[in-house]
């Protein structure tokens, strides 16, 4: 595959760190603005907020091969950096939660 031809992929990891950032801004937005008024927007945030961790996962091995392509190189670094944060989000909670959990005294 040409490195011409791999601009759409780079479009696509594009595409799919803005859905990430966007369901992580409405996550957060939600949170803060928790209501009982909100709460039919909620339920269908959360499926919007799994849809959009889905999209990041599958646009880490597309950000990955975009790296090859001729695009501009803030686009395809930003869309890397974007599409793997939700991992790293939760590999750190998992770490955390792991050392808390081993890190008690018993009584």
């Amino acid at each position: 595959m040409a490195r011409y031809s791999l601009n759409f992929l780079t479009k696509i990891s594009f595409f799919t760190g803005w859905v990430t950032i966007s369901g992580v801004a409405l996550f957060i937005a939600n949170g803060i603005i928790s209501d009982d008024s909100a709460s039919g927007i909620g339920s269908v945030l959360k499926y919007y907020v799994m849809f959009a961790f889905l999209c990041s996962l599958i646009g880490v091995p597309i950000s990955i091969v975009s790296l090859f392509s001729k695009e501009k190189l803030g686009k395809r670094i930003f869309a890397l950096i974007v599409n793997i944060s939700p991992l790293i989000i939760l590999t750190v909670g998992f770490i955390m939660e792991v050392v808390r959990e081993f890190s008690e005294v018993p009584l």
